[in-house]
């Protein structure tokens, strides 16, 4: 299973990412990869058996047009 932890860079989302790469699994699923997506560069995660890609980046809605 690939998994995308948004704000990964955070500390909530830092140690969500810390903990799937000690755990490896979900449940009875294994991880074969996260990305991880932050506006910072998220820290270096422990080592793991699955590919770990960072993901730098804004999300944004597109603006609305007024009349």
């Amino acid at each position: 299973m690939k998994i995308l932890v948004v704000g990964a860079g955070g500390m909530i989302g830092a140690k969500l990412v810390q903990r799937l790469c000690e755990k490896g699994r979900i449940g009875s699923r294994e991880i074969s990869g996260i990305m991880r997506y932050d506006v910072v560069i998220a820290p270096p995660p422990p080592a793991s058996n699955f590919q770990l890609k960072p993901m730098p980046g804004i999300c944004r809605c597109p603006a609305k047009r007024r009349n």
